[in-house]
């Protein structure tokens, strides 16, 4: 038994006059052989034919694909415009048997048939009041079968009904924007002037932006302006973020798309998926993506076109010039290429890692607070001081902190080599007024700057950089001529202690507000906080580029949500995130940086975990170029945790690539059994959200052997530890803070490689052919390609 129904929807019978049918549900007969199932017949009255010798009753059989056009047709109705048009065609169909009764709907539509056999074309105006019915007493030669086609080019979308209103007060009283830099990054190209955004919108939040400045959302219409945004992504030039609004969206049904801007008429408005500016497979008119987003490959230095759902995030951009442009924000530092001297330094073994040679022959030396400060003693240029403290492996100073200033004055109590006047990185080149510490590309901060009275004065127009005049008592900051000689502070985080520069960061925060690291481990087992913990947390942030004035820095961390992301949904989820906690603001400064950071962890918590992850492992951040008093760590690889990996950690599901998931000793460990490098292991054990082995005594890895080898798999190499001892003689751990004392009672099978300082790495091998099973060590170098072995 076929049912056949009739679905509800919306025709335009005239201008002004709509009329629904109401879905009815039939038990049809099936068809005799060579007819199509499930037509009805229309019966129409009589007097609304208006051609000549037709039955009493105009049949009109309605095929099968009326079916599927009224679905498309019901989907159509709930768009923005609603109107479509019904072309009909008729063809010759035979009778079938009839079904009890007729049934009545209410129509109302103008339609077109052809009459059989005469080829006669008639139009008949249907009445309000049509009867459905399947009579096999009204079937004649007459016969007519309506087929509704849907109009392919039906509009969408009508870009003039967006109102593009520039708001007045968003700008002075002489056109000038009203603090035009937090907006985002300012940047003029082939003629045009573009604006970076620093926020996260929807496509039509984007648009309402752009035209409030003044601006318009940024369009790619031609091969010019592709050429030019290609040439402005290079690796070399760009440097904001991959994902942008565009001004496009689709218009029509056929997939014509349109890039919506006021009061346009050019004839390069309009284009379809044929446009060489699309990323490969798209248009892909996937989860409704009726909106076009710009997508920068900085690795290539190419950008591209996508369709994307319009309520999606992504960075607000636009283009256009507000009147008058805004003025600069910031000085232009000169570009150099900040190179060591190669001459100055020898390597550790591992060929990478270098250290000064004689560092005494770059002046004195003062570390406190987690900081080292090299006072030179002789004079340069501000531009030659600040390629000596590069040619050291150092930065100029830039006073960042507060606490720098009091780190600056405990020198010069120390020596007398610490007392005078000295360069910074500190500028305002190319930038009246506005002064920046060109070093770190950062501002300088009113609150933060000690400027002498009187000073910045920029005396007869030459005095564009910054010195620091600095005694026992107090340090102060005045303006002066950048050609002038004058002695220079280089300086560097105090590396010599810790096995990475993110512990060195962790002791300087923790110096200035008094917080231990056993303090700052804690936080994430918490979520309130002490006044001395907001702060360090703002400390932190500043340090590791992500916040400023203890708010979120919007671009890194966007970049970081863009990078980090497994998936559009996860990057999407990533830019909500970023949105919601960016906005909030607390009483002060370390106020609001614990309330970001709780956020944070309560709305994407892989996204600060990955963060954390990223200044951890940031080997272009400051480390003192001196040797270590403890062993560093390898931390070229990425830490990234993969939230579906982390999920089959968490809940015992298989581990792909032929590994295991174990518990021993009531710990979880993850091993997989192909050999790999260090920094591979490293990185696998990121993924599931876990680090690489550690033990706190020989007693936790003897565990392992004496009551839980039965879990242990059975493997016939070595694993990977996290432990090292580049540098020194003796291993620590590099993923925790716990002493490094295996050996000697867990015992060395290799003993003779602790001689040799390229062996500084070290794996553990559980010995399963021999009885009792035994368990031992063994020195590996970089070069070794061993098991993972993974633990929280």
């Amino acid at each position: 038994m076929l049912f056949q129904k009739t679905s509800n929807y919306a025709d335009k019978a005239s201008d002004d006059t709509q009329q629904s049918v109401e879905t009815t549900e039939q038990n049809i007969p099936s068809a005799p052989s060579g007819q199509e199932r499930g037509t009805e017949t229309i019966s129409i009255p009589p007097k609304s034919v208006t051609e000549p010798n037709v039955a009493s009753s105009t049949d009109i059989r309605y095929d099968p694909i009326i079916q599927k056009t009224s679905t498309l047709a019901e989907q159509i109705s709930k768009n923005t415009d609603s109107s479509f048009s019904i072309n009909q065609a008729a063809v010759i169909s035979a009778s079938f048997p009839p079904t009890e009764g007729p049934t009545t709907t209410t129509r109302a539509a103008k339609l077109t048939t052809w009459t059989m056999p005469t080829s006669t074309i008639s139009t008949i105006n249907l009445s309000t009041h049509t009867t459905i019915t399947s009579s096999s007493d009204v079937i004649s030669s007459t016969t007519k079968v309506l087929t509704t086609v849907i109009d392919p080019n039906i509009k969408i979308y009508d870009c003039l009904e967006n109102m593009c209103k520039k708001n007045e007060s968003l700008f002075y009283k002489d056109g000038r924007l009203i603090d035009a830099n937090d907006y985002g990054y300012w940047n003029e190209a082939c003629g045009i002037l573009y604006l970076w955004g620093k926020s996260v919108v929807d496509w039509q939040t984007n648009y309402n932006k752009c035209c409030s400045l003044g601006m318009m959302p940024i369009v790619l219409e031609n091969d010019t302006k592709r050429e030019c945004l290609d040439n402005l992504s290079k690796p070399s030039v760009w440097k904001y973020n991959s994902n942008y609004w565009t001004a496009a969206r689709k218009t029509r049904t056929n997939g014509t798309f349109q890039w919506c801007l006021p009061n346009d008429t050019r004839s390069d408005s309009t284009f379809d998926k044929s446009s060489s500016h699309w990323l490969p497979g798209h248009p892909s008119n996937i989860n409704g993506g009726n909106c076009v987003h710009l997508q920068v490959n900085k690795s290539i230095g190419r950008v591209y076109l996508t369709d994307k759902n319009c309520s999606n995030f992504y960075v607000f951009g636009c283009q256009g010039k507000p009147t008058p442009p805004p003025p600069c924000f910031a000085p232009k530092c000169p570009t150099f290429s900040c190179d060591k001297t190669t001459s100055f330094f020898s390597k550790l073994p591992d060929g990478k890692t270098q250290y000064l040679t004689n560092p005494i022959n770059h002046g004195f030396w003062f570390t406190i607070n987690g900081r080292t400060y090299v006072f030179s003693s002789v004079k340069q240029t501000w531009l030659d001081a600040a390629k000596a403290c590069c040619a050291i492996g150092m930065k100029i100073l830039s006073i960042e902190f507060d606490y720098e200033y009091t780190n600056l004055i405990a020198a010069a109590k120390n020596s007398s080599n610490a007392e005078g006047i000295f360069w910074t990185s500190g500028s305002d080149e190319g930038c009246e007024g506005n002064f920046g510490w060109c070093a770190v590309n950062k501002l300088v901060r009113d609150q933060e700057a000690k400027w002498y009275p009187g000073e910045p004065n920029n005396y007869i127009g030459k005095e564009n950089c910054i010195y620091l005049k600095l005694g026992k008592t107090e340090g102060t900051l005045f303006d002066a001529d950048c050609s002038t000689s004058q002695l220079y502070i280089c300086e560097a985080r105090d590396t010599t202690k810790t096995t990475s520069s993110s512990e060195a960061m962790v002791d300087e925060c923790g110096a200035a507000f008094n917080v231990s690291r056993d303090e700052a481990k804690q936080i994430f087992n918490t979520s309130t906080y002490s006044l001395k913990i907001k702060c360090f947390l703002k400390c932190m942030g500043e340090n590791g580029g992500f916040m400023l004035n203890g708010k979120l820095v919007d671009e890194s961390i966007l970049m970081m949500a863009e990078s980090l992301a497994a998936n559009a949904a996860k990057m999407q989820e990533n830019m909500i995130a970023v949105s919601t906690c960016g906005s909030k603001k607390g009483m002060d400064e370390c106020d609001t940086a614990s309330l970001v950071f709780q956020c944070g962890q309560e709305n994407a918590p892989e996204l600060v975990a990955n963060i954390i992850n990223t200044v951890e492992l940031n080997t272009s951040s400051e480390a003192v170029p001196l040797p270590g008093l403890v062993p560093k760590c390898p931390t070229e690889y990425d830490c990234v945790v993969d939230p579906q990996m982390k999920d089959d950690y968490l809940n015992n599901r298989a581990v792909v690539n032929n590994g295991t998931i174990f518990t021993a000793c009531g710990v979880k460990y993850l091993m997989q059994f192909n050999t790999v490098s260090y920094e591979a292991a490293a990185s696998l054990c990121c993924k599931y959200g876990l680090k690489l082995a550690s033990f706190s005594s020989p007693s936790e890895l003897l565990c392992l052997v004496n009551k839980s080898m039965s879990t242990i798999p059975v493997v016939d190499t070595h694993a990977w530890l996290a432990a090292s001892r580049l540098g020194v003689a003796s291993y620590a751990w590099c993923t925790s803070s716990s002493p490094f004392n295996l050996i000697p009672t867990i015992t060395d099978h290799y003993p003779e490689r602790s001689s040799m300082p390229d062996w500084f790495l070290i794996s553990v091998r559980f010995v399963v052919e021999a009885q009792p099973t035994d368990i031992y060590l063994a020195q590996e170098r970089m070069a070794s390609r061993l098991l993972p072995f993974c633990k929280p």
